[in-house]
């Protein structure tokens, strides 16, 4: 497994356990942060009067106003970067935590719950998916940043699998725009409810998800099908320079599992369907 990426299979019961671990890890990101930055400015501090002292001649101090200029330079790109390190475990740790927390209680206890989570940059070199030049020799580059993949089964049989994506544009290295991406996938148990029952009121599933408010954010671009084939249902949401907060996720979940057990509750005949994920 690479540095950064985490993948996991956790029971129900040690949800919280887990929880907690990755509250250590936005602490120790955190503490990391401070202590290099301690030791960046210290050594910069204690430099300078050495270097000093032993400069003889106005070349010398040149040399040494020169030394200490790349030395802040340097520390201060290093403490940039770990800053980005520490925000980004920050904005996607903690949604997971409050994710975790509160599906936590609707999960089949006998299923184990599978995670995937990228921690590293946005703009990591292995998520570059299209490059170009243009004509004054400047790069434009697109990242797509797959960073959570949550996978697992509700009390009632559900199946059901979220994703969340980051999209970016730079040039030069600086970001033009970013969208985000959530994917959703609900699979209703064929013994207790039926899809096809459920599509023909399909309506009143985009209804119900077409406004701001059920996202919590505007604007939002939805798309949302029913998958007879596979028996589930599809959800697309695509957000502009803004991430998904946790409660919207959670609502779009929520409210297709209600309107499956609201709208497909007569028991499918045995229809042969393909792989749910």
């Amino acid at each position: 497994m690479k540095k950064g990426i985490f993948e996991h299979k956790i029971s129900v019961a040690k949800i919280d356990a887990h929880r907690e671990q990755l509250a250590r890890r936005i602490r120790g990101a955190r503490r990391r942060l401070g202590l290099i930055s301690v030791l960046i400015i210290g050594f910069m501090l204690g430099m300078m009067p050495v270097l000093a002292a032993q400069s003889s001649d106005e070349f010398l101090v040149v040399g040494v106003i020169v030394g200490a200029v790349g030395v802040f330079l340097f520390g201060f790109y290093f403490l940039d970067r770990r800053r980005r390190q520490r925000d980004i475990a920050r904005r996607r740790v903690e949604p997971l935590r409050q994710i975790l927390g509160s599906l936590r209680d609707e999960l089949l206890p006998t299923r184990k719950l599978e995670l995937r989570y990228d921690l590293r940059d946005p703009d990591d070199r292995e998520k570059m998916t299209w490059t170009e030049t243009s004509d004054f020799g400047h790069a434009k580059i697109r990242y797509y940043d797959a960073w959570l993949r949550i996978q697992g089964v509700l009390a009632d049989g559900t199946r059901f699998r979220i994703r969340m994506a980051n999209e970016l544009k730079t040039k030069k290295g600086r970001v033009l725009h970013e969208k985000r991406w959530l994917n959703l996938k609900v699979g209703p148990p064929e013994s207790r409810y039926s899809i096809d029952q459920a599509a023909e009121h399909f309506h009143l599933l985009v209804s119900a998800f077409d406004n701001e408010a059920a996202l919590h954010a505007s604007p939002v671009v939805l798309q949302i099908a029913i998958d007879q084939l596979r028996g589930a249902i599809v959800i697309k949401a695509r957000r502009e320079d803004m991430d998904f907060p946790p409660e919207a996720v959670l609502g779009l979940l929520r409210g297709t599992v209600n309107f499956v057990i609201e709208h497909g509750n007569e028991p499918a005949e045995g229809e042969e369907r393909m792989g749910f994920f």
